[in-house]
């Protein structure tokens, strides 16, 4: 088989690697340079969003039906194929195999393997061993990072390595290089489990009885993040898009229903949490209102704009497109592109502020701040609300929240730099709603 080529900078790369994990000699082959130049395009590619933004590198994953279940281990990788092959990513768990997928994705996808619990400290290993390269063909594993007991380990961290060599020798700890997300090479990427996180009382979505009753038709996962709105469709909301609802309660307009979580962001705080759909855009959005107010329908703007006495404080983001106050819209954002909403909500003043994070035309992190009065101290509650479930069954989830729960989807480091140079004191800015 043809050797894959190296160069002076590879060398020095290495090198450096190296240095800092006692390399041993030998080892399989260098990566090819047409490799190296995409892997260096790849980094150019690395932009923002807007000019006033900080960057932002994660690239939007596959939509999956759920956020990764507790017991999951969730690789986010890439591959290069040679020979209509993709690289074959194995999952091992103290030395215990998790099973394998061949990686044909060309760009970061989220792969999750059934791991059950994971002690802190477990060795976990990912493994390729079918690396390639001959006449221009050049196969690889890229890895981004591993999600695991509601943490996120990229493989480029400072406790990660990287054991160099096939079949035995990706065990045998002779030639070992520090973390890095490209495996030019056979070998295994290792980490150590951390910590389980302390059970919190973190909100989740919950139904309500009572005056604003929850409607029978919505159905919550076991987690009680995810949501379906079942089949209850108000047909004069069919042909309709945008968040236009009915001027009164009685009224035959386009009525939405919807879920509110089990708390909300209090007056003081400065709060994360993110909304997901699972299909494609569709009439349905994320948000917070007040935690009395009536959500079933999530009433009322009348058709010409005006705002009725029955509309609660309130602001959403529809999945069409559109940004809210009040049901009123404020401004838009790339539909396609986004799939994940971040709502950082600044509640430091009398009202919440909310920076609402999308993403733009290029694909990066947009932060757009909207300021929400009305609320008069009163806690902004976040909630879910379809007109119809646009899932293939009327109980298929089609929206889920993390409220801290998992790691997010946004980068948080970017995201605070960003609310930084948009004026917010981020001193208070805490991730997750609920306790802590």
């Amino acid at each position: 088989m043809a050797r894959k080529t190296i160069n002076l900078k590879q060398l020095s790369i290495i090198g450096l690697a190296c240095a800092l994990a006692a390399c041993g000699g030998g080892g399989e082959d260098a990566h090819s340079d047409q490799a190296q130049a995409a892997d260096a395009q790849q980094a150019q590619n690395v932009t923002v969003g807007l000019s006033t933004q900080a960057a932002n590198a994660a690239a939007e994953p596959t939509v999956n039906a759920q956020a990764a279940a507790p017991g999951t281990l969730t690789v986010r990788a890439k591959g290069s194929l040679a020979k209509n092959g993709g690289p074959v990513m194995k999952l091992l768990v103290n030395g215990v195999s998790r099973g394998s997928i061949e990686v044909r994705s060309l760009v970061y996808t989220d792969y999750n393997f059934s791991v059950g619990t994971v002690p802190a400290g477990a060795k976990i290993e990912v493994v390729f061993n079918n690396d390639y390269y001959l006449n221009g063909e050049d196969r690889n594993l890229f890895v981004e990072s591993i999600s695991v007991n509601g943490a996120t380990i990229a493989s480029t961290a400072p406790s990660v390595r990287f054991d160099r060599g096939s079949n035995a020798a990706a065990f045998d700890n002779v030639d070992v290089l520090a973390g890095l997300s490209s495996l030019w090479w056979n070998g295994a990427l290792r980490f150590n489990a951390p910590a389980a996180p302390v059970p919190s009382s973190k909100a989740t979505l919950a139904i309500e009885a009572g005056a604003n009753a929850t409607n029978p038709s919505i159905k919550l996962s076991g987690d009680r993040l995810s949501v379906s709105f079942g089949d209850q469709v108000n047909p004069a909301c069919a042909a309709r898009t945008g968040i236009y609802a009915a001027p009164d309660f009685g009224g035959t307009a386009c009525h939405k229903r919807a879920v509110r979580a089990s708390a909300g962001i209090k007056q003081g705080e400065f709060r994360y949490y993110e909304g997901h759909r699972l299909f494609a855009p569709s009439n349905l959005g994320f948000g917070y209102t007040t935690a009395n107010s009536a959500i079933d329908p999530y009433c009322c703007l009348v058709e010409g704009g005006a705002i009725s006495q029955f509309t609660p404080p309130s602001m959403s983001v529809n999945a069409f497109g559109g940004i809210y106050y009040a049901l009123r819209f404020s401004s838009g954002f790339f539909t396609e592109q986004t799939s994940y909403y971040g709502f950082a909500v600044d509640y430091t003043g009398t009202d919440p502020v909310v920076y609402v994070v999308t993403r733009d035309y290029a694909n990066a992190m947009q932060v757009t701040r909207l300021p929400t009065p009305g609320f008069n101290g009163l806690d902004a509650v976040p909630f879910v609300y379809s007109h119809f479930n646009p899932g293939p069954t009327p109980d298929t989830p089609v929206a889920s929240v993390n409220f801290g729960q998992q790691a997010y989807h946004y980068d948080l480091a970017a995201l605070r730099s960003e609310l930084a140079i948009q004026g917010a004191n981020v001193s208070k800015f805490v991730p997750g709603v609920g306790a802590p």
